[in-house]
């Protein structure tokens, strides 16, 4: 349809630039004609114009002129009936002007006529009704301008009506013929062409979808191998994940049944170890074994783990105390086999061998856990660092012999420190020649108290820039405490190393501080 409507505004375009045409040509057929042609045809005929006439034919030259301004001007296409009412006018008029005398100037009438009608039937191009109209008016033009300034009768032109009459039909009827087929065919031709160019365009555009679905269909089998690769390559993985989840699955099968094994060791050395603690906590001396002898007294123990390597003593024995805190090498279940040594040849040295001062107790104790542990035939290098004293109440002395670790006390806010001996118990130490433990006696005239302790907690580490508690922390602590109750002692150093620890610091070895206090 859209082509029809295209050649259908085709047709009316190149109509209408051909009643342009003959617009124009009328136009410029009026200007050359209607100025000379009645003086001129007078002249010939011995007839000057009459004013009427004259006037008529400046009033057709400017309608004239305004007709083909609007023609131009606003594509007015009444213009052309104008053109040829001018032209039939100028034709009657000059043949009335001229007063027809002869045939020659009937000759040029009926020329003039004819070729006004020939004009006229252009306007057949719009209308058929409209080309008789204009015959008629010529007709009657004819006629009212013989009537009104000819001299003849009726009779005169009978014949020359009955000639120009058929003239004019006949041309009507020929441009009528000749136009109507050649629109119809035209039209026809217009119509055809248009569906043949739908059905071509049709066709072009089944074709270019057929290509277009070629095409997908290409892609579609493309993307169908492609997907069928995919889902090959996933079922491959499919199966190797499955495989790797069976491994996996045995794996973990195994792992777990390797952790309940593992739990059920780990539970079983737990369950010894704590009976361990049992026993190491059995061969410690207990506060009312303790208490008896040394009325303010305290023990700060924490062990690192369930058994400690560190480890303290007491045995009363003739109205002798014997106190002591070791610290043996290592902590753990290492450690508390050489605590319970320990703790054995102690016992064993005081109660069985009699004797009596620290420095012959660690002398017997250095080569008791030598002899046991071998290590005059072995690399084994284990053994204890110890401050040990014997108090004797009565005459308000106090012993004291140490290996490696000194005695701190503390008398009239007066800090003093016993340096021991810098050699520890066993471990192989290969010094040569040893001349054995120095043994130091204190006599008690102030109140006075003294500390026995491990290395554990100087050594801790905390505070805001993770540093040691050190030595010279400690003593400061102990003059500040030292006339305290003891239980009280005990707990500010308690309190002081958690602050200490805070919670970001795990405890990295036993800890042991040991108290008395002497009048």
């Amino acid at each position: 349809m859209k082509i029809i409507e295209e050649h259908l505004r085709q047709w009316h375009t190149e109509e209408y630039k051909l009643t342009r045409k003959s617009s124009n040509l009328l136009f410029w057929l009026n200007m050359l004609l209607f100025p000379f042609g009645t003086p001129v045809l007078g002249y010939m005929f011995q007839e000057p114009a009459s004013t009427q006439m004259n006037i008529i034919v400046g009033l057709v030259m400017i309608a004239s002129v305004i007709a083909h301004i609007l023609e131009k001007k606003y594509e007015w296409k009444g213009t052309i009936y104008i053109h040829i009412i001018y032209l039939l006018t100028f034709a009657t008029l000059g043949y009335i002007a001229a007063v027809v005398q002869n045939k020659l100037l009937i000759t040029i009438y009926v020329l003039a006529n004819i070729t006004n009608y020939i004009a006229g039937a252009v306007v057949v191009f719009w209308k058929t009704s409209h080309s008789f109209a204009v015959c008629i008016y010529s007709l009657l033009l004819n006629f009212l301008m013989f009537s009104l300034f000819s001299t003849h009768t009726i009779d005169n032109y009978v014949g020359l009506w009955a000639l120009v009459i058929p003239v004019a039909g006949c041309s009507v009827a020929l441009n009528w013929f000749k136009y109507n087929p050649f629109k119809a065919n035209f039209l026809m031709n217009i119509q055809l062409a248009a569906v043949n160019g739908e059905l071509i365009t049709k066709q072009h555009e089944i074709s270019r979808q057929n290509l277009d679905l070629q095409r997908q269909q290409r892609e579609i089998t493309e993307q169908n191998y492609i997907l069928q690769a995919k889902q090959d390559e996933i079922e491959s993985q499919n199966e190797e994940l499955h495989q790797q989840q069976e491994e996996i699955t045995a794996q973990r099968d195994a792992l777990n049944h390797a952790l309940q094994e593992l739990h059920k060791k780990s539970e079983d050395v737990t369950s010894s170890i704590n009976y361990a603690r049992r026993i190491q906590k059995a061969l410690l001396p207990t506060r009312e074994d303790m208490i008896k002898f040394f009325p303010e007294h305290f023990v700060f123990f924490r062990a690192r783990d369930i058994v400690s390597g560190d480890f303290f003593w007491f045995v009363e024995k003739d109205n002798m105390g014997y106190i002591a805190a070791a610290d043996c090498t290592g902590h753990g279940v290492p450690g508390a086999f050489m605590s319970m040594i320990g703790v054995e040849m102690l016992n064993e040295i005081v109660n069985t061998k009699n004797a009596t001062t620290p420095a012959t107790i660690l002398t017997l104790l250095n080569s008791g856990v030598t002899k046991a542990l071998k290590q005059a035939e072995t690399d084994n290098k284990d053994g204890m660092d110890i401050a040990l004293c014997v108090v004797d109440k009565q005459s308000k002395t106090v012993q004291y012999a140490g290996a490696m670790n000194p005695l701190y006390y503390v008398c009239q806010d007066e800090l003093h420190e016993i340096k021991a001996t810098k050699r520890g118990i066993g471990g192989h130490q290969g010094y040569g020649a040893f001349a054995g433990y120095e043994n130091h006696t204190l006599t008690v005239t102030a109140p006075t108290t003294f500390y026995l302790f491990s290395d554990g907690y100087a050594d801790q580490f905390g505070g805001k820039e993770n540093k040691k508690f050190m030595s010279r922390n400690m003593k400061n602590l102990f003059l500040q405490i030292w006339q305290q109750p003891a239980l009280d002692q005990k707990e500010v150093l308690k309190q002081t190393m958690l602050d200490w620890m805070g919670v970001t610091h795990k405890q990295i070895d036993d800890i042991l501080v040991m108290g008395f206090k002497m009048e």
